[in-house]
């Protein structure tokens, strides 16, 4: 008698989810994961009633019951009712063959998913994506309260015997480092991207108009905002700079800010704050160049989709891109070469309209090719072999 074909439950806890776009990373990789493997597995995701740094909840989302977002089944959860016990009863009362956590510090959707998990009668396999949480830059931020947690958790063995999802080896090399021994099982599977290749036609740019700079990202110490605005500082030819992303640390904002203000006349600025992905796509297209010195990314979504959209990249070494170059992309530069930045800007500016249509083409075959080569959709259905 032939077996019927079951599709296993996965059930996915992340801090913010769809509709919200303002955590950035997380957002994309768990919304693509549902897109590309939806009819493989039945994703249950519980998470935030509203989007990063946001009091208000989502508009017309029901709190507290299972509703379809796409190919899931989402669960929105006040901050009331973001508890132990809550949470214990989710878990309960929701059949599901793994737990996918995305986040390693994250004290309400993976500390107490983990827990809950623990003191279950029937456990189930857990899979832990930290999303970049390990990178020696972002282990520096708030560095006591971060190594006091990884302290104890490797002492009491929190998070022995899960899975951990790394979307790069660099990324497995930070887990190692960080967690020791404990992380035995890790398996690398590159975040899945989700762009659209129907762009706009980028406006032509004459010789010695302003060069149209992106950046795009959350403002905060991370990504590096002020490095590029000291780069910029030292230009002499004319910069139209848009910045978009939301406020993380509005500290740091007004750092910037004040560099912003001391900038010369020849690099004009617009904030646009935070802009949905599917407005972001189209302001890339008709963008230069983005320009994203960040001091650590897992993987970087806006990088790849600034390809998808002919936009060529110069970020840092920090982040899995590092062939940029070497394929007539962009550029990826040490973040103690500020000089070589400078030197990038200034080619790009002096290009001429074949060399830089030349440009836009290997940059859209690149993202055509990286979807292609890399097999990035079996590699993130492999997370789940276990099953």
């Amino acid at each position: 008698m032939k077996e019927m074909w079951m599709r296993r439950t996965v059930l996915i806890f992340v801090p913010h989810f769809l509709p919200g776009y303002r955590g950035g990373g997380p957002i994309r990789s768990v919304a693509n994961l549902v897109r590309s493997l939806g009819k493989v597995y039945d994703f249950r995701i519980v998470t935030s009633d509203r989007d990063l740094g946001m009091h208000d909840s989502y508009a017309n989302v029901e709190i507290g019951r299972w509703v379809q977002v796409e190919a899931a089944q989402v669960m929105y959860l006040s901050p009331e009712m973001q508890r132990l016990k809550i949470i214990s009863t989710i878990m309960k009362e929701t059949a599901h063959d793994v737990v996918y956590l995305n986040s390693f510090l994250h004290p309400r959707f993976s500390l107490l998913p983990l827990i809950a998990s623990k003191l279950a009668k029937s456990r189930r396999p857990v899979v832990l994506a930290p999303r970049g949480e390990f990178s020696r830059v972002a282990l520096r931020i708030k560095r006591l309260k971060k190594s006091t947690f990884i302290c104890a958790s490797r002492l009491i063995r929190l998070h022995a015997g899960i899975r951990w999802q790394a979307s790069s080896a660099l990324e497995a090399a930070d887990i190692q480092r960080a967690i020791g021994g404990q992380a035995k099982d890790i398996c690398i599977a590159s975040d899945l991207p989700h762009f659209e290749y129907n762009i706009p036609s980028k406006p032509i740019r004459h010789a010695g108009d302003p060069l149209r700079v992106l950046f795009a990202s959350r403002i905060c110490k991370m990504k590096n905002l002020d490095f590029a605005l000291r780069v910029l500082a030292e230009i002499k030819v004319p910069i139209e700079l848009t910045i978009v992303g939301p406020i993380d640390d509005p500290d740091y904002w007004d750092h910037c800010g004040s560099l912003i203000r001391s900038l010369p006349d020849n690099v004009r600025v617009q904030f646009d704050g935070p802009l949905h992905p599917d407005a972001l796509q189209p302001l890339m297209a008709v963008s230069d160049l983005l320009f994203l010195p960040t001091q650590g990314e897992n993987f970087g979504h806006v990088i790849i989709e600034a390809l998808a959209a002919g936009t060529p990249v110069l970020i840092s070494d920090q982040t899995p891109w590092q062939d940029l170059e070497e394929k007539g992309v962009g550029w990826c530069i040490p973040l103690s070469e500020k000089h070589v930045y400078i030197s990038a800007i200034l080619k790009l500016f002096a290009m001429k309209k074949i060399k830089n249509s030349e440009m836009r083409s290997k940059c859209l075959a690149y993202a055509g090719q990286f979807m292609k080569e890399n097999n990035i959709i079996e590699e993130n259905r492999k997370i789940f072999h276990f099953l």
